[in-house]
């Protein structure tokens, strides 16, 4: 009342009444000091350090007139040596914050008081020395406070005073598309994002999202999904568009503000285009059997690319047919009267939807160039895509391909073995019965003539199986060392010589074929060594491990026997001593007369064991020798098959991108080479732009077709295998077409 100017006498206040109940020692054994004092809901608070022997404790208690009230001390901290204890009240709430040494270094914690217990929390903890923090509270406005601590903070360098200021602010977070590229548009229905969490002071807690079509949706300010689970996966079911919006927290209670994407479904396909266009002759089939188609391009504004197949659906007469050699012998009329029955035969597949693949082929041009198509009916078919891959209808016309013309090349040179064992040579290309035939080949030096060596046709000096094949090539042995060009003569188109030379011709007279047309097989042997090899060291072992078991078993048998006769001889003596019946006596003097002598178990042994010994020997020598001429076996008719394989690969490769059907039905023929094979069946797609489905038979010799196809009747390249074994193949297979064309 005097303004301080003069005291009451000093009172105790750390005495028995600060003590716990359930402490051990009395107030005076610890030392008190830096008390705290605060007045909170009109009650005063006191907080101060108590060391017992060497680390100091936090204790905070109620004060009254007459000291610290009985039973309120409680001990906030006792961890690390603490100190500087601050009481402070924030947002109606009392607070007490302090120092200790609990981690090694200094660092600051606080605690809550939450009416009968404090609850703690970490204030400030790093690689420094963090001491004596003092809490803050500022006003701005009159109602909003901010908390703030100024405190010592301590390193190897610098020894400074810092301040905490609070967290109100936390930044946006990214969102990162992984079902499709943000801004496009896309045809999924499954949608999925992952959320980025930008760095926070407080730590994100978590956060919400939504997911509508009205763009003004936003998150609530609840949190839905914790930061570990960061992807969220959503459906977009029908067409249109859709947002997504997301907002974060922090551990400070911060709200960020919404981030949004844009996802639009696009399930509408473009228009598709019009009015191809190729170059005529006078009746309106091709001018050229290579040409140029074109298209009018689609409107569609989100056109991306096209996406098109030339397709042959069928043949035309023979007496269509033209080329430079051989023009056409009809009338205008007749002509005119052929291509209308060919329209009218093929106009309802320009009714129908192609489906073509929806993969871009191309997306700078509306237009694609083919190269020397055999002759017959084609059907062109085009169609648009847009961006996110929906196909247009497609739009096709027919085309009438007459003036084909045929080359006359070789793609490989083998050698054959005839019946009689004598080496010959035989030549895979196209062009040998096209208008003509080989009439003539020619072995040269320097492929030009006169020729170092000519055969003939009509002398028998080789062989034209087909258009593709050329076997029996009987040569000289009297050709000179060297390096040769081999030539065919054609009926009709005349000479073709090879540009480089192809066979070499040794010292001794051997001939070789050069690098470049040595077959290298496609096709590798895929089957397992599934050999079991049993070594002479195993067998040694096992019959050591054999002849141990054995002993012991007679050992153990001995010792047995040796214990029952102890105690039968006990019996007898008893016996003899007391009078008795000796029937045990009896029945073993029966027993011993039985039992083999011991020359005779050895005797018995050995020759069990020689027996094992040849057994195991023979039986081992068998397996090799069966193994062996299996291996043998098998490994001549796959290579065999290797040669047969390779041959029609290569012709396969020659025929099928130009759809020479006539050429592809003639090769299953060459099964007779192998009395193993059955027959032969060539599958692969009858559209060779896309290779969408290579199930369609081009060509075959087996009988049982019709039950191996998915229609009643084989017609070449129109229908589709349906054989399980071939189907499960097929599917492996599935991308070989894409990549053949890549390649050729």
């Amino acid at each position: 009342t005097d303004n301080g100017r003069s005291w009451s006498d000093p009172s105790l206040i750390t005495d028995s009444s600060s003590i716990m109940p359930d402490e051990q020692y009395t107030f005076d054994h610890y030392q008190n000091q830096r008390p705290f004092l605060y007045k909170y809901n009109n009650e005063t608070f006191i907080a101060w350090e108590r060391t017992d022997v060497s680390n100091a404790a936090i204790l905070v208690g109620k004060l009254s007139e007459n000291g610290i009230v009985p039973n309120s001390t409680i001990i906030v901290s006792d961890q690390g040596n603490a100190s500087r204890p601050v009481l402070f009240e924030y947002n109606g709430v009392l607070y007490v914050v302090w120092f200790d040494t609990r981690r090694g270094k200094e660092s600051i914690y606080f605690a809550k008081y939450n009416g009968n217990y404090w609850s703690e929390s970490t204030l400030i903890e790093n690689n420094n020395s963090n001491m004596f923090p003092y809490p803050l509270v500022s006003s701005k406005d009159g109602s909003s406070k901010d908390l703030l601590f100024f405190f010592q903070e301590i390193n190897v360098t610098k020894n400074r005073i810092d301040v905490l200021s609070p967290d109100i602010t936390i930044n946006k977070p990214s969102i990162r598309s992984i079902s499709y590229i943000l801004g496009k548009k896309s045809k999924q229905e499954d949608v999925e994002y992952r959320i980025l969490f930008p760095e926070d002071s407080s730590g994100i807690k978590g956060y919400s999202y939504s997911w509508s079509e009205n763009q003004f949706d936003v998150p609530p300010m609840e949190i839905q999904k914790v930061t570990r689970d960061s992807s969220v996966k959503l459906k977009a079911k029908n067409e249109g568009i859709f947002y997504f919006s997301v907002r974060i927290t922090d551990f400070a209670g911060n709200w960020s503000e919404p981030v949004t994407v844009k996802y639009e479904r696009d399930l509408s396909p473009p228009i598709p285009p019009s009015a191809i266009e190729t170059a005529v002759d006078e009746y309106g089939m091709l001018s050229s059997n290579s040409f140029r188609v074109n298209w009018a391009a689609s409107v569609s504004d989100d056109t991306m690319g096209y996406t098109y197949a030339l397709s042959r659906i069928g043949d035309i007469p023979n007496k269509l047919a033209s080329t430079k050699r051989h023009p056409l012998k009809l009338s205008e009329e007749e002509v005119i009267n052929e291509i209308n029955k060919i329209e009218n035969d093929y106009n309802g597949y320009l009714s129908k939807d192609v489906k073509l693949s929806s993969s871009i082929i191309t997306s700078n041009t509306s237009s694609v160039l083919f190269n020397s198509r055999a002759n017959g009916v084609y059907l062109f078919s085009v169609a648009a895509i847009d961006e996110v891959g929906n196909v247009s209808k497609s739009y096709s016309t027919l085309l009438i391909l007459n003036k084909f013309n045929p080359e006359t090349f070789i793609s490989s040179i083998k050698y054959e073995n005839s019946n009689t064992g004598e080496n010959l040579l035989s030549i895979n290309g196209g062009g040998f019965t096209y208008d003509g035939t080989i009439s003539e080949i020619y072995i040269d030096r320097d492929g030009k003539a006169p020729y170092d060596l000519t055969l003939k046709l009509k002398d028998g000096q080789f062989k034209v199986d087909s258009n593709i094949k050329i076997s029996n090539l009987r040569f000289s042995s009297e050709l000179d060392e060297g390096k040769y060009f081999v030539g065919l003569l054609h009926t009709d188109r005349g000479l073709y010589m090879t540009s480089t030379s192809v066979l070499t011709v040794s010292q001794n007279g051997t001939l070789k074929i050069e690098a470049d047309y040595l077959p290298n097989p496609k096709y590798k042997n895929v089957e397992k060594d599934n050999r079991i090899i049993i070594r002479i060291e195993f067998i040694l072992v096992f019959l050591l491990v054999v002849i141990i078991i054995v002993s012991i078993i007679l050992l153990i048998s001995t010792l047995v026997k040796d214990v029952s006769e102890n105690k039968t001889v006990k019996q007898e003596v008893i016996f003899l001593l007391k009078g008795g019946r000796m029937a045990l006596l009896k029945k073993h003097f029966i027993f011993k007369k039985r039992e083999p002598s011991l020359s005779n178990k050895l005797i018995g042994f050995t020759i069990l064991l020689v027996i094992s010994i040849v057994t195991v020997i023979t039986f081992q020598n068998g397996t090799n020798s069966s193994r062996l001429q299996s291996r043998t076996l098998s490994q001549g008719l796959q290579n065999r098959v290797d040669v047969l394989m390779e041959s029609l690969s290569s012709s396969v490769k020659n025929f099928l991108p130009v759809e020479n059907e006539l050429e592809l039905s003639a090769l299953p023929a060459q099964k007779d080479a192998m009395t193993e094979i059955k027959y032969i069946t060539i599958i692969g797609s009858n559209n060779v732009q896309t290779y969408e489905d290579i199930n369609y038979v081009l060509a075959t010799n087996d009988s049982d077709i019709n039950s191996k196809i998915d229609s009643g009747e084989y017609v070449q390249g129109r229908v589709k295998i349906s054989d399980d074994t071939i189907l499960t193949i097929s599917e492996n297979l599935s991308n070989l077409g894409e990549e053949a064309s890549v390649k050729f």
